[in-house]
């Protein structure tokens, strides 16, 4: 009896421990700890499929967005839902033994509806993040994303032509421990990609700073600078498409003014190092560290820029 009391009480002690180490809700404005918001998901068996009709389902657990970016850049989020702020909904998580944990996300704003995958290694710190799924109002366009027993992600779309054969687009990608996924595979019977509006989050802030301004190889390859939250900072958003748009990059953040003629973009957690070098009106980019979270796997944030004057408009001729 004296026994079976002593189980009893460790059973109990063990479940108020996991009850208070799991936590299902969070609110605006609750501090949570890296454990906690990796416990909001719950663990998924593979193989794991993530179809387009989840956008359809609707969940009682949420993650506003002021919380999910405390773990996970906002630069990430930027690119597909640019100054929206979209509400997160937990999906699955899964958990590689003595590695990497991978956390599956909806997004969702009134116009926008995405998947993504984000990363986060041994140590709990923020390593990668990928768009997976992006809704589609086309009907004759489904989607879907599948992680396999060996952690390599694939990436699936098809649509539906009318008497043709459908059109399908599939990509698998793996996560390559060093800031990013490499893609090892891709196949497509000419699906062609939608042209989508190149948009720039920071293009009208303030542009006090000498260095502040836009400088451009062309419309899709340029780089503009904004005032930062004080004289050591500065705002900058780049954008490049490189091999006739197959390889691109993009990125916004909160770079360091290190000399008047050197601006370096670090990120904690993360491997991403870029230096942005002035002579005159041209800046210089460079890729120190890794910054495989933002880019395509054969191309790097490299290249020089010219800062692009903005004509000054004359007083028309004429009588007072």
């Amino acid at each position: 009896m004296k026994n079976s009391l002593y189980v009893v009480l460790i059973c109990l002690v063990g479940l108020f421990a996991n009850c208070k180490s799991k936590k299902t809700k969070v609110v605006e404005g609750e501090k949570v700890e890296i454990a906690d918001f990796l416990g909001l998901y719950e663990e998924a068996k593979l193989p794991l499929t993530i179809a387009d009709s989840v956008f359809q389902q609707k969940n009682a657990d949420t993650i506003p967005f002021s919380i999910f970016i405390q773990f996970v850049p906002d630069s990430v989020i930027a690119p597909v839902f640019h100054k929206s702020k979209p509400l997160f909904i937990p999906l699955s998580k899964v958990t590689v033994k003595s590695g990497e944990t991978y956390l599956f996300s909806k997004a969702i704003t009134a116009t926008k509806k995405v998947v993504y995958v984000t990363v986060f290694n041994e140590k709990k710190k923020f390593a990668a993040a990928k768009p997976l799924i992006v809704a589609d109002n086309d009907k004759a366009t489904s989607a879907y994303a599948t992680m396999d027993t060996k952690y390599t992600l694939t990436t699936f779309s098809q649509q539906s032509q009318p008497d043709k054969e459908a059109l399908y687009k599939r990509d698998v990608f793996i996560y390559n421990g060093a800031g990013g996924f490499t893609l090892i595979l891709t196949e497509s019977n000419g699906m062609a990609k939608k042209i989508e509006e190149i948009f720039n989050p920071i293009d009208t802030l303030p542009a006090k700073h000498k260095l502040a301004g836009d400088y451009v190889q062309n419309k899709k390859n340029f780089i503009s600078f904004r005032d930062g939250r004080n004289a050591s900072r500065m705002l900058f958003f780049v954008h490049f498409e490189k091999d006739d748009g197959t390889c691109k990059g993009e990125l916004k953040g909160e770079a360091k003014i290190v000399t008047d003629k050197l601006i370096r973009f670090s990120e904690t957690g993360s491997p991403c190092v870029i230096d942005f070098a002035f002579s005159g009106k041209n800046v210089s980019m460079r890729e120190v560290g890794g910054c495989g979270s933002y880019r395509d796997i054969k191309c790097f944030f490299e290249g020089s820029f010219t800062k692009r004057v903005i004509p000054v408009k004359k007083a028309l001729k004429g009588k007072r």
